[in-house]
């Protein structure tokens, strides 16, 4: 439907809600149209993205994110974030998990697709 009516940013609301099965499935389905579109998802805790290529965002300073990956990432590079990664393998683990930013923007460059996650104050 967004494609035929030429819509090209979306932000979908409840696609986490209390069935973490649920939420698993729609966090590929984030991935699979995060490629045709500019497509996030926000719960009550986090705005959730899939990045691929170089992405910025913008941030409040100690703002928590953290960085999963969704399959084997070669090479993934921050600029803005308290741990920063700089030409780093990322694993499908835990390793970008909990990270926090700097300043008022954050980026992200890898050709592998991660989920970020930016927590929410409050």
């Amino acid at each position: 439907w967004c494609f035929v009516n030429d819509l090209h940013d979306v932000i979908v609301l409840g696609a986490m809600g209390h069935r973490e099965d649920h939420s698993l499935g729609n966090l590929h389905v984030l991935a699979e149209f995060s490629e045709k579109m500019n497509i996030h998802f926000v719960s009550d805790y986090a705005s959730i993205h899939c990045c691929k290529g170089k992405r910025s965002f913008p941030s409040i300073k100690g703002q928590q994110i953290s960085i999963v990956a969704i399959e084997p990432v070669e090479s993934i590079t921050t600029n803005g974030l308290q741990y920063a990664l700089d030409n780093e393998p990322l694993p499908q683990a835990c390793n970008g998990i909990s990270n926090a930013t700097e300043g008022t923007e954050f980026s992200i460059d890898t050709i592998h697709p991660v989920w970020l996650f930016i927590n929410h104050f409050g």
